[in-house]
């Protein structure tokens, strides 16, 4: 399972509003976001950018879509590294 439950945000007090404009202060028109399936990211902050790479869509699934390889298969793939080998929090 991957995202974030209930315990790790226990005790948080920033708001997803907080979260956003802190976002919107750093980021701009310009710039491009580099990231994994960013489409979720952006829907759970209700944002939209025009200018993404996103490694879910840039390194295709042999199924082709809607299928999208992990950001664990990418990882090990091209860094030969082992990622989120216990629970991973977005």
């Amino acid at each position: 399972w991957s995202g974030l439950d209930e315990a790790a945000l226990r005790g948080v007090a920033t708001s997803v509003d907080q979260v956003r404009a802190a976002l919107l202060e750093t980021v701009d028109a310009d710039d491009v976001l580099v990231g994994h399936s960013l489409d979720c990211d952006l829907r759970a902050l209700g944002l939209a950018h025009h200018a993404c790479a996103d490694t879910a869509l840039l390194y295709g699934h042999p199924r082709g879509a809607p299928y999208k390889k992990k950001l664990k298969q990418l990882a090990k793939e091209f860094l030969d590294r082992e990622i989120q080998d216990g629970a991973h929090d977005s």
